[in-house]
């Protein structure tokens, strides 16, 4: 099973091409800086509650580091939060309504967000 790697680049654009963003307007790529770093969300619109994505985006915003996947898993104000490295198994969560998040911090995890 293909797995991510250490580069935040070449994760964001693997799950970029798999998703086929740019042929499907229902997958949302999402870039924000957060604390002096990149953050990359894929979700499908009308799967995610826009609220709570809200939420979760302040909070990343109100951060002054984002840090390891880890350390923000224990951070992350929300119920339910996966670590995964598996690219078959963060497209099929997103494709089944979860969120995948990436960050330049986590090397070669991704955080998903049900």
């Amino acid at each position: 099973m293909e797995r991510l790697v250490k580069s935040y680049d070449i994760n964001t654009r693997v799950l970029r091409d798999r998703l086929r963003v740019k042929e499907n307007f229902d997958v949302i790529e999402r870039h924000l800086e957060v604390g002096g770093g990149d953050v990359c969300f894929f979700y499908i619109d009308g799967f995610v509650k826009d609220g709570e994505m809200l939420r979760i985006m302040q909070f990343l915003l109100s951060e002054k580091k984002i840090g390891t996947a880890e350390e923000l898993e224990r951070r992350l104000p929300y119920v339910e939060v996966e670590l995964c490295d598996k690219t078959e198994k963060i497209i099929r969560a997103v494709l089944s309504g979860q969120s995948a998040m990436l960050s330049d911090s986590f090397g070669d995890k991704a955080m998903l967000l049900d």
